[in-house]
């Protein structure tokens, strides 16, 4: 137990305080409460005495950040939402990754009293109660978070590659461990040869939790999260373990060393690109398989057991409609091959396709990850073919943010201005 003068002389309120200037300094990929407890002099063991964790210390910055944004003022609706929003996003604006921090928390006190004080002004207006309650959730939950979020760009990056969240430098490591629990969905694992650091990843949404030390880097909490891309350095062998069951995940590991590869409580809509293996690496899905494509290098050696039956089985030049029992096949070279591939489902699969070829599945051919790439959404730019793009393409491309947002909002005003308007039942 620490000195009780430490706890005695610490408030809460001083945590926060200390935790929103370390915001500002290091961004969120930066918070992390040791480096709290040190902002703050303390051990870190004496946080745990004024917060349970650090979920519940992101919920006190957004109750914090939110504090600071003006309640809409009285008078005519109308501009009684339209100075809300401009007071809101210069509050976001006002602290790095603001945006994302109040995006996954918005049910405190402070939140609750700007809800109220939006929802009462639109009912005095006329609106009706569920206009009213969805105006505001639309107003205050997502339209200026998300706007503010997209203006901002998240965190700057870590060591490791632009625009990454999160990171851990590669320094003396040896060997990698990639740990997911608690599930994983809209998720991008990658290899990435240019990668200066272990690993570096980002996410939308509220960032999960994340832990670095000794080459195991541990992921929970990814249900907070809308999608994310996680890139592993090829300069350390890997072992990757997602649990909890894996939706629309993209695995590409073509490049990396790769020594395990497990997908615990089932998997479903996953495509998984390996590279050459090093003796025998084991691929193990727990719980069963569901449109699930595995690619290897062609000459690559691979053996493949499914416990309990499967239907619409691909297994390189083989296809299966149905098969029932236990499932064994390998290909001609395994038994003699030093390097080669393990594959097991326990459990049933269901359009299942294991094939070795010249091209693995790319990292986002399953619909997951954030952002639009290193050359941006208009690298490429036709003229010829988008005529009508190129004609914008300096304003999308470098676009007046602070006119932009008067747009988005004006169409949101002029919306809700049309349905008070309409007749009733209209």
């Amino acid at each position: 137990m620490e000195p009780s003068g430490e706890r005695v002389g610490l408030t809460r309120e001083q945590v926060v305080r200390a935790a929103l200037d370390l915001l500002d300094d290091v961004g969120l990929g930066g918070l992390s409460m040791r480096g709290l407890a040190e902002r703050l002099g303390v051990k870190a063991a004496s946080l745990y005495w004024h917060l349970r964790d650090k979920e519940q210390l992101l919920d006190l910055l957004s109750e914090a950040i939110l504090g600071e944004v003006p309640e809409p003022a009285g008078g005519p609706w109308r501009p009684a939402l339209e100075g809300f929003a401009q007071g809101y996003r210069r509050v976001l604006l006002a602290h790095r990754d603001a945006a994302r921090v109040v995006a996954g928390f918005q049910s405190g006190p402070a939140a609750l009293r700007r809800y109220e004080r939006l929802i009462a002004t639109l009912l005095s207006a006329g609106f009706a109660p569920s206009d009213a309650a969805d105006a505001s959730v639309l107003l205050f939950g997502q339209y200026v978070p998300a706007f503010v979020a997209d203006e901002t760009g998240g965190a700057p990056p870590v060591p490791g590659g632009p625009g990454d969240d999160f990171g851990a430098p590669l320094e003396a490591v040896e060997r990698g461990e990639l740990r997911i629990a608690g599930g994983a969905s809209e998720l991008v694992i990658r290899a990435d040869p240019d990668l200066r650091a272990l690993f570096a990843a980002r996410f939308e949404g509220r960032p999960p939790r994340i832990e670095a030390a000794q080459g195991v880097v541990r992921i929970g909490g990814l249900g907070h999260a809308r999608g994310g891309d996680v890139a592993l350095s090829t300069a350390v062998p890997w072992d990757v373990e997602v649990s909890g069951g894996a939706r629309r995940l993209s695995v590409g590991l073509d490049g990396a060393r790769v020594r395990s590869l497990v997908v615990g409580g089932g998997a479903s809509e996953v495509a998984i690109g390996l590279g050459r293996p090093e003796g025998t690496v084991p691929v193990r899905f727990g719980g069963g398989a569901r449109n699930v494509s595995i690619q290897r290098p062609p000459g690559t050696a691979c053996r493949v057991r499914i416990r309990s039956g499967a239907s619409r089985l691909a297994l390189d030049d083989l296809y299966f409609g149905s098969v029932g029992g236990e499932t064994r096949w390998q290909s001609p070279d395994f038994a003699a091959a030093e390097d080669r591939y393990d594959i097991e489902v326990t459990g049933g699969a269901s359009r299942l396709t294991i094939g070795a070829g010249d091209e693995v599945p790319p990292a986002d051919s399953v619909e997951a990850g954030v952002g639009h790439g290193a050359g941006g959404p208009l690298e490429g730019l036709s003229a010829g073919e988008h005529p009508s793009v190129a004609a914008v393409a300096d304003r999308l491309a470098a676009p007046d943010m602070d006119a932009r947002f008067r747009f988005g909002l004006e169409v949101l005003l002029d919306g809700l201005e049309r349905r008070l308007q309409a007749p009733a039942g209209g």
